[in-house]
């Protein structure tokens, strides 16, 4: 009686297991965030597009070309992760992946001016 004050006859009470391992299941918080959160990690496309974004600056302006190609992976998979947990990881990405790309096409401007008037002064 000493060891068990909180039972009147001093024994556990009885509980039928099935109901046990069913309450445990579907009332159990922990184990249903870790369901959603093993589901919501198998997308990693913000930290991608972040990645993606974070190389592309670099890359522009030592391959252009290629850094041109990793700003446009970082703006669809920012644009797909933006859906997915990790949502600001997939901001980040969207936006220097666009901001990669109003480089390239502001250095393209540039470009065909220069072309433009280099031409202009040959004639």
């Amino acid at each position: 009686m000493l060891l068990f004050p909180f039972f009147s006859n001093g024994s556990f009470p009885v509980q039928n297991y099935e109901s046990q391992r069913l309450s445990v299941k579907t009332n159990n918080q922990m184990i249903n965030q870790l369901k959603t959160e093993k589901n919501d990690y198998g997308f990693p496309f913000g930290s991608i597009s972040l990645v993606s974004g974070l190389l592309s600056i670099p890359l522009f302006f030592v391959a252009p070309i290629v850094g041109l190609l990793f700003s446009i992976l970082a703006i669809v998979l920012g644009s797909v992760g933006l859906k997915k947990r990790g949502r600001g990881m997939a901001i980040a990405g969207l936006s220097l992946g666009l901001l990669t790309l109003l480089l390239g096409i502001i250095f393209v401007i540039f470009a065909i001016a220069f072309l433009i008037s280099l031409g202009n002064a040959l004639e």
